[in-house]
């Protein structure tokens, strides 16, 4: 995987080196252009934020696939064993959970020399690199135990409340379902729904512990819409928390990201075709509430 990871990375540099990243943009643009006319679901999924491996989201996929163990499998298999054992990380066996970790600690050291290496090559400076890592909630088992095996890490964290992001993410799991099976299995599947569920109210308990036990040093948080309401703001404040080095050149990029983000907007209305608020209310801890430490407003 981190081969993979490393032959994308230097494609991609070549790209955006010689040719300005006209070759991703193109492949950008035809992906997008056959979603739109295959089928109303992909036109729907078409509009969100696809991943890629030169995005943060990879080190999801980097624990699913070192096992064979393919991040959409359940959805071919609906059963609670089935759902349990790809998206459990915790469940594994601890000399697997072990095994696990160690490999991405590799993955992680031989990504960082490659762009250490290019750092070096570019700058006359030498440069300090930190890796970023992602991680949505249904995996904050893995989440903490990376926290514990990394023990300098330091985390950031991203909240929103429940009811604005919990409709769209079971959404977001139907369609992807739908997309690879022909079945919406958000919708048609009590059981696989069911798990799901489980696994994001256990994700949402995890969160608060990995918060309670970090020290204020190694942690953060940020209100989601604060965030994106003033990305260059709220970030300089957590490097600030956390001591990091904040180049005017990244500062500059955060403005230009900032003026993309003038569209956003919170959803007015809750959409509850796939979890309704008082299941929300009723079953999942308010980790908006308890990070922040105020309450929402409603």
């Amino acid at each position: 995987m981190a081969c993979l990871q490393m032959f994308f990375l230097q494609i991609w540099k070549l790209d955006q080196k010689h040719f300005g990243g006209k070759l991703y943009d193109g492949l950008k643009k035809q992906i997008e252009k056959k979603d739109k006319t295959s089928s109303p679901v992909a036109a729907e999924r078409s509009q969100m934020r696809r991943v890629g491996l030169h995005h943060a989201e990879e080190d999801d996929f980097f624990f699913f696939s070192m096992f064979f163990e393919g991040v959409f499998s359940d959805y071919f298999f609906p059963i609670p064993e089935s759902i349990t054992q790809v998206k459990y990380f915790a469940k594994h066996s601890p000399a697997k959970r072990l095994r696990m970790l160690q490999e991405h600690k590799k993955a992680v050291q031989k990504i960082l020399w490659v762009h250490q290496t290019y750092e070096n090559s570019t700058n006359p400076q030498p440069v300090k690199l930190r890796y970023l890592a992602k991680w949505v909630v249904g995996w904050a088992a893995e989440t903490e135990a990376l926290v514990n095996f990394y023990s300098d890490s330091q985390c950031l964290f991203i909240v929103r409340p429940a009811e604005g992001s919990l409709p769209s993410w079971f959404k977001l799991y139907g369609l992807l379902s739908s997309e690879y099976t022909g079945y919406d299995l958000i919708n048609t599947s009590p059981v696989f729904r069911e798990c799901f569920k489980r696994l994001n109210v256990e994700g949402f308990q995890n969160e608060v512990k990995i918060w309670n036990s970090l020290p204020e040093v190694r942690k953060k948080v940020l209100d989601f819409v604060e965030f994106y309401g003033d990305m260059p703001k709220t970030l300089k404040s957590a490097y600030d928390h956390f001591g990091w080095n904040y180049l005017p050149k990244y500062h500059e990029r955060l403005e230009e990201l900032q003026e993309k983000q003038k569209s956003f907007k919170s959803a007015s209305k809750v959409d509850e075709s796939q979890i309704t608020l008082r299941e929300i209310k009723n079953d999942f801890v308010d980790v908006y509430s308890i990070l922040l430490g105020r309450k929402k407003q409603e």
